[in-house]
């Protein structure tokens, strides 16, 4: 089916930030870049692109010298550590969309570029009971969480964005409504955590596909 160049650009207004490389194609997929800003200290950063190779080395092949990625395990509670000391200490981690992940940039800020297709179809996270998860959209989307993206919050959620520019977190509990702080909004290529304290395990699910009227 022939993805028209309107669709495209539809496309770019949602995801607020991703670059496409504008032309007709004859495929169902549609192929960009994502330019995210990693600056000094920890970020919490998502992949949301689905590359050929969605590793750490391919993503990152040659960071600042002492680089860190951290991804969280929400079973066990605990992190996996990786390093970049000239090589990754596991250049084949996966980084796939709709998770997220820490970054601690030792130096001055740099660029990393997700390149891939935007994923489509049933797109499915999960959200973990009595604990936290640390996800991002599958949708290479920026705005609200609950409205925009489809988050499925539930009664004493709280959720944890990192401000990477002041090194701290910003927090948004919901009560049947958001707090003073308001409702997060992400933007593409954002990872955040879920604390869910009451609430059963969901899954956060998405039908998404910008070819289909």
């Amino acid at each position: 089916m022939k993805t028209k160049l309107s669709i495209i650009t539809a496309l770019l207004v949602l995801a607020g930030g991703v670059t496409v490389q504008a032309q007709t194609v004859y495929s169902q997929n549609i192929v960009g870049y994502v330019n995210v800003q990693v600056l000094p200290g920890y970020s919490i950063l998502a992949n949301p692109l689905t590359a050929g190779t969605n590793t750490v080395g391919a993503f990152f092949p040659n960071p600042p010298f002492l680089t860190e990625l951290y991804k969280y395990n929400p079973t066990n509670g605990q992190y996996i550590a990786n390093t970049f000391v000239g090589s990754w200490t596991d250049a084949n981690m996966l980084l796939m969309p709709g998770e997220g992940f820490f970054i601690r940039n030792p130096s001055s800020a740099f660029t990393v570029t997700f390149v891939g297709e935007v994923p489509l179809g049933g797109l499915t996270n999960h959200i973990y009971a009595n604990g936290y998860t640390l996800l991002s959209s599958k949708v290479p989307q920026a705005g609200q969480l609950d409205t925009t993206l489809g988050f499925p919050v539930g009664f004493l959620d709280t959720i944890y964005r990192y401000d990477a520019t002041n090194q701290s977190y910003l927090s948004y509990t919901y009560t049947g409504a958001w707090g003073g702080s308001g409702a997060p909004s992400l933007n593409v290529g954002e990872g955040f955590f879920c604390l869910r304290q009451v609430a059963a395990a969901e899954d956060w699910t998405r039908q998404f596909n910008p070819n289909t009227p």
